[in-house]
């Protein structure tokens, strides 16, 4: 502590000692008040940068969430594609074999078409060919009775009976 003397009582080294220890005072409550300022500011600082991480992190953990979602969409609609794709594929499968079915079938039926055709065809063959040959034989049938009606007239001419008569 200073030394309360009167001021005029003092000597001029005194006087001087006094000051400097005041001035020394001051300087001390400038620095005091300079470090509680700088520990102040110093406390914002790390409380900034404190919040400043905090935030980063969050938005990181936000960032990292909202891609995390949206590969889980990007997944998602990669899933319903391919199942679109795979019920496309049925679907097209089907109509590929129905398709082929309807083919088949037509093809069947002009094989069958055809076949009747071709049955008809030898129907009508068959029924001229037993036509000319029903033909051809009453026709050997009515020459043979010609023959035979020749033969019995001839014989009668000549006074026999006709073959038939015996």
């Amino acid at each position: 502590p200073i030394p309360c003397v009167p001021w005029q009582s003092q000597t001029s080294g005194q006087k001087e000692a006094y000051l400097e220890q005041l001035r020394q005072l001051d300087l001390e409550k400038q620095m005091a008040k300079q470090d509680q300022k700088w520990e102040k500011e110093r406390k914002a600082r790390e409380n900034l940068l404190k919040e400043v991480y905090q935030e980063r992190q969050e938005q990181v953990a936000t960032k990292a969430a909202l891609a995390k979602k949206k590969e889980l969409e990007r997944l998602e609609e990669l899933k319903i594609l391919e199942k679109n794709r795979e019920m496309d594929r049925a679907d097209e499968e089907k109509e590929r074999s129905a398709r082929l079915t309807k083919m088949a079938i037509q093809d069947y039926i002009r094989k069958q078409m055809r076949e009747n055709e071709l049955h008809k065809g030898r129907m009508r063959e068959q029924v001229l060919l037993e036509d000319r040959v029903a033909r051809e034989a009453e026709e050997q049938y009515q020459a043979m009775v010609q023959r035979e009606l020749a033969k019995d007239l001839e014989a009668m001419k000549t006074g026999k009976a006709p073959a038939w008569w015996n």
